[in-house]
Formats: structure tokens, C-alpha cells, sequence
């Protein structure tokens, strides 16, 4: 349920690993890099580095 004001724990992905198949996980890598979704791209960055926001990203993202 999503709980307006709260800042996380509204929403959580659903499954066990045995349903995350090779052709499902490779799908779901490249929505996460097109998206700017992977926080490992912005480790040790600051929000105006786009750490925060992660629309700063090289090479992706909205911005």
C-alpha cells in the first residue's frame, strides 16, 4: 500500500530468485541503466554530481 509521506517502504519487488530468469535479467539490467536506476553508478558522488538525483549520469538518464 502506498502511504502518502512516507519516504520508502511504499513499495517492494515480489518474488523469489528462482523466477528471475537469464532473458528476465538482462531485460531488467538495461531498464536500469536506460533509466539511471543503478546506484552503484553514483557511489561516493555528491547530489550535484548526480549521486541524488541520478539524472546527471554519464551516459544515460533523463538528463
Amino acid at each position: 500500500m502506498n502511504l502518502p509521506g512516507r519516504a520508502s517502504g511504499n513499495w517492494s519487488w515480489r518474488f523469489v530468485p528462482e523466477q528471475i530468469t537469464g532473458h528476465l535479467s538482462v531485460r531488467l539490467l538495461d531498464a536500469t541503466t536506460v533509466f539511471g536506476r543503478d546506484p552503484q553508478t553514483y557511489e561516493g558522488k555528491d547530489a550535484e554530481a548526480g549521486g541524488q538525483s541520478g539524472q546527471d549520469q554519464k551516459g544515460g538518464g533523463a538528463g
